[in-house]
């Protein structure tokens, strides 16, 4: 996979960044002023998963430049995800090495309005000015009505805070999806493809399982600071809590119970019957919570019908399983 044709283009609208992944135009548009590093850190972060798919060198067209630590980070990385996911494989990278471009100061962290996002914003934010939300990153950008219901509601609450919300849009899922890549498998990927091309100094990225029940994933406490250029620094966030852990937190701050979202990408904010939303209403319940987002959970009969296929899920409903049996929930723990 060749990386090429690499372009900013600034406007008083967008920065559009973009370049070519092989036969793939990779493009990101942020806000005006938001690009900072257009070397090629980014779109070789976004298209390493893609070439050890492919089974493909990755080689970065000589007009650009890569950070020195992050083409040593790349082989550490593909160490890692080759253990996890055979169908990935070592691959050869070519690249100029140069030092990047100064980062620009500060913290910032990715924001979803989920609960990992939410904790990591609530526990940190006297450290992070700004947040960066994807479009395009965990619901299609095609949806553009729940899009845009969902930049509105993540401003105001950032903004609320007195914090800048940073919303970008991505088609690198488009590329995966085709390459049948999970979401799972190259998110981190994508996070910090999109956080080295903003350039600041510290990226908090939340946290997807606590360190009792730490799975191979493509955001993990391995493989996230090796995203790093020697400029931005990624701290992975908030696997000391337990997902119960993170809604107890939440639920101290009404304003973040009433953004709550948990929904993986239907049309709807939170349908309230997927196994994620379900499970999150479970813990509400036991946790004595409520979110308007998602209804209240009076029967158990859902929970009986929940078929549980990952080992994610697993984990998560055998979170909810002590939860009931310590609060004496027992129809809750009999149904789980």
């Amino acid at each position: 996979m060749q990386i090429t044709d690499i372009r900013l283009t600034r406007t008083h609208e967008a920065d559009a960044l973009s370049a070519r992944l092989g036969g793939f135009e990779c493009r990101y548009v942020l806000p005006p002023g938001a690009v900072a590093n257009a070397s090629g850190d980014a779109f070789l972060a976004a298209g390493l998963l893609a070439a050890m798919a492919m089974d493909e060198p990755l080689e970065l067209d000589p007009a650009y430049t890569a950070s020195p630590d992050l083409l040593e980070g790349l082989h550490r990385l593909q160490e890692i995800f080759v253990g996890w996911v055979p169908e990935l494989k070592r691959i050869a990278i070519s690249a100029r090495a140069a030092p990047p471009p100064p980062a620009r100061p500060g913290a910032v962290a990715f924001f979803s309005g989920g609960a990992d996002s939410l904790y990591t914003f609530i526990e940190q934010q006297e450290d992070v000015a700004q947040a960066i939300h994807i479009r395009g990153f965990d619901y299609r950008r095609e949806l553009r009505a729940l899009g845009q219901e969902i930049d509105s509601r993540n401003r105001t609450f950032v903004e609320g805070r007195g914090r800048t919300l940073i919303i970008a849009e991505s088609n690198l899922r488009d590329l995966y999806d085709a390459l049948r890549v999970h979401v799972f498998v190259y998110h981190g990927c994508h996070l910090a493809s999109v956080a080295l091309a903003i350039g600041h100094a510290r990226v908090y990225v939340p946290s997807s399982f606590p360190w009792a029940t730490m799975l191979p994933w493509g955001s993990h406490p391995l493989t996230d600071p090796l995203w790093g250029n020697g400029a931005v620094r990624f701290i992975h966030h908030g696997s000391a809590a337990g997902r119960a852990d993170k809604l107890r937190r939440i639920g101290e701050d009404p304003e973040a119970l009433g953004l709550l979202r948990v929904c993986p990408g239907f049309e709807t904010y939170s349908c309230g019957v997927c196994e994620k939303c379900l499970r999150t209403r479970v813990a509400l319940r036991l946790l004595g919570l409520q979110s308007p987002n998602l209804s209240p959970l009076d029967s158990v009969r859902p929970v009986l019908r929940m078929h549980i296929d990952s080992d994610r899920s697993r984990a998560n409903w055998a979170e909810n399983h002590r939860l009931a049996r310590a609060t004496g929930d027992r129809a809750l723990e009999r149904a789980i």
